[in-house]
């Protein structure tokens, strides 16, 4: 074991610990790895920039010269066995406090195993074995120890770049690549008593594995951990040449992010971290996709960060650096026409507007379903300014239809609603005839003692929507924000594909289940009581994977991403039907009456269930709309001002601007869900 510790004197200041482990060696030379080891030095220095207490502990195994050695050429001491990284995590469980920071860093081999007891698997990292030890440390044992740590309340940051495909050994892949997997091996030895009793089935910490699938909801609450895998379940994890010498894709994308954040003085959360190596992957090798499992606010290596994350999407430029794309299309609502301003990384940070300088203002010049491609607004500026990572953010929009709402006669201040309105972006249309031709979808009341009131076409308050202003509407500038999140929230839920292709529209099927297995799919709407559990279930009956993300388009007015919720990704990968893979995904929830609802002496509620299929993975985290913010923090309100200014020229049109250019390979379904509170 090398030791690196810079730990200072103070008692008062979080420590943080770091066990980096890099295996090039192993016994079967067809397994063998060639940038595991530089891995973890590459991530060293990254940790040795950040300052403060540190205290690391690596474990490498190098190949010897020899063709035919068996054992590493480091001492004993330094291998990554599995006793030298379990004694390790109990010394820091041990010695680890409160709001201490752990980072695990495994560059190696990855394998599935099967229970023979079971036809579900489970994965295990491989480590270096000898006569006296295992040569692997298995989920349902990792997951005990970082569950332990999590409920002393340390936090965790995990980085796999390994994988758990079950694919062949060291196969033939492209020039100057090695895969990082091992294939299937059936369990061979007892998991240890203590383990196994802790963690019975229902444990939270049992969830390891789902269908034979690396999803890790597998601690308690997600707030205190992150989780960043180099690819998804079905994927393989590859060593790349990178300047000459093997690295793994995962490790060396991550240094890079690190390093171009820690420049750019951006607080370095999770998703940060993972939005810039994605967009790295993208472009170098699109074959894998790294997965985010956790908190993504979690900070690299720290605690949860003090700002918010700048909205905006990232952007990537092709391999030959003629072309630029933005990381959205179609079905996240992108058109042909629509503007964008790029800036650097830097523009992340609240507090660092983007210098005119470093701006770049770009036009979509084709749609694809995920992707757009982007070209100068100005045709005599040239685009080698833009570096994969740059952020877009919308500048100008299309007009279209806008959102009608009727003043009452009780509202006097008419000027200031037409002087607000003529600093808005053309989203509400005012009206005070409530029998145009055109409906409105919103009425507008004034009391004094009550402020505004916001009231559908039935006239019922719309108390979801009010319960984002924190107290009573007193402001036009209050009744406008609301109106624009309403016109945003209605956008998201119109969204679907115009023009689906029937054999994508074949390879799944879709299926909203209650806790009798009874199937709701056709019925549109599904009223249940309060506290009920649904099932959506989702089956690839294609011979390629399938991805799904699931939104919930709640009662007041938030949108927020289900898979997100328990520390889960962006999306859901759904393999094809393998003897590893069931072909099948299964996602529960529960539905209830939310406490604000109940004091407004409401007994139903409605959520609208999106689920977004595509044919690759992509984040819908654009179309999220956090809960306004109560306090009037800066923070949620700015949240909420990003995401409508990014998608305020698409609401309400009931459809997207049709071409021939347009991928069919996404679809949507919304499921609307009544809830009736138990009396």
């Amino acid at each position: 074991m090398s030791i690196s510790n810079t730990s200072n004197t103070s008692t008062e200041e979080p420590q943080r610990w770091a066990i980096l482990i890099g295996i090039n060696f192993y016994k079967d030379p067809i397994n063998r790895l060639s940038g595991c080891v530089r891995d973890v030095t590459n991530i060293q220095a990254c940790l040795e920039t950040i300052g403060g207490p540190l205290n690391i502990f690596t474990f490498t195994a190098s190949t010897p010269s020899g063709p035919d050695a068996s054992y590493p050429s480091e001492p004993k001491a330094m291998w990554p066995t599995y006793s030298n990284f379990t004694s390790t995590i109990e010394q820091i469980l041990h010695s680890g406090r409160k709001d201490d920071f752990v980072y695990i860093h495994f560059s190696g081999h990855g394998r599935r195993l099967r229970r023979a007891e079971k036809e579900r698997g489970d994965f295990a990292l491989v480590l270096v074995g000898d006569d006296d030890d295992r040569d692997e440390i298995e989920g349902f044992d990792l997951t005990k120890r970082l569950k332990m740590m999590i409920e002393k309340g340390i936090n965790v940051t995990l980085v796999l770049d390994c994988c758990f495909s079950g694919s062949t050994p060291r196969q033939a892949g492209e020039s100057g690549t090695a895969t990082r997997t091992i294939g299937h091996r059936k369990l061979d030895h007892a998991i240890p008593l203590d383990l196994e009793t802790d963690l019975r089935p229902g444990d939270p910490a049992t969830g390891i594995l789902r269908d034979a699938k690396f999803v890790p909801k597998w601690l308690l609450e997600p707030d205190g951990y992150g989780i960043l895998a180099a690819c998804g379940p079905h994927e393989v994890a590859k060593e790349l040449n990178y300047n000459g010498e093997r690295n793994g894709a995962l490790s060396v994308f991550l240094c890079q992010a690190f390093y171009a954040l820690q420049k750019a003085g951006v607080e370095m959360s999770h998703q940060e971290l993972y939005q810039q190596i994605c967009v790295q992957f993208h472009n170098y090798y699109p074959q894998q996709h790294p997965m985010l499992y956790g908190n993504p606010r979690h900070m690299f290596f720290g605690g949860p960060g003090n700002t918010c994350l700048a909205g905006g999407l990232p952007v990537f430029r092709s391999r030959d650096r003629k072309f630029l794309f933005l990381t959205a299309g179609y079905a996240h609502g992108v058109e042909m026409n629509d503007e964008f301003r790029l800036s650097p990384i830097s523009s992340r940070s609240l507090n660092s507007p983007p210098r005119g300088r470093e701006e770049f203002r770009a036009q979509v010049i084709a749609v694809h379903a995920l992707v757009s491609e982007l070209a100068p607004l100005n045709p005599n500026e040239p685009i080698d300014q833009v570096k994969t990572g740059w952020i877009a953010n919308r500048r100008t929009w299309q007009s279209g239809p806008k959102i009608h709402v009727c003043l009452s006669e009780t509202i006097s201040s008419l000027d200031q609603w037409m002087a607000e309105l003529s600093r808005r972006n053309e989203v509400v249309n005012l009206s005070f005839d409530s029998n145009e031709e055109t409906p409105s979808l919103f009425h507008v009341t004034f009391e004094e003692q009550k402020g505004y009131e916001i009231t559908d076409h039935k006239g019922q308050i719309q108390y979801g929507l009010l319960f984002n202003a924190g107290s009573s509407l007193q402001s036009v500038q209050a009744v406008f924000d609301l109106l624009e999140r309403a016109a945003a929230f209605k956008f998201v839920e119109g969204l679907q594909n115009k023009q689906p292709d029937s054999a994508f529209e074949q390879s799944f099927e879709i299926s909203l289940l209650n806790a009798k297995g009874e199937d709701f799919s056709a019925h549109g709407i599904v009223e249940i009581k309060s506290n009920e559990i649904l099932t959506i279930k989702v089956r690839n009956l294609s011979s390629q994977p399938l991805y799904i993300a699931i939104l919930d388009l709640c009662p007041s007015w938030k949108i927020e991403c289900l898979t997100q919720i328990d520390g889960g990704g962006d999306y859901i990968p759904v393999p094809a039907t393998s003897d590893t893979f069931s072909g099948e995904e299964n996602q529960q929830f529960q539905m209830v009456v939310p406490s604000w609802a109940r004091s407004k002496g409401l007994k139903r509620c409605e959520d609208v269930i999106k689920v977004f299929i595509t044919r690759e993975p992509t984040s819908f985290s654009s179309l999220l709309l956090p809960a306004a913010a109560l306090d009037g923090s800066r923070e949620q309100q700015y949240l909420g001002r990003s995401f409508i200014e990014r998608n305020i020229n698409l609401l309400m049109n009931g459809s997207l601007r049709s071409s021939t250019t347009q991928s069919a390979d996404w679809s949507t379904r919304n499921f609307i869900i009544v809830t009736e509170d138990e009396l």
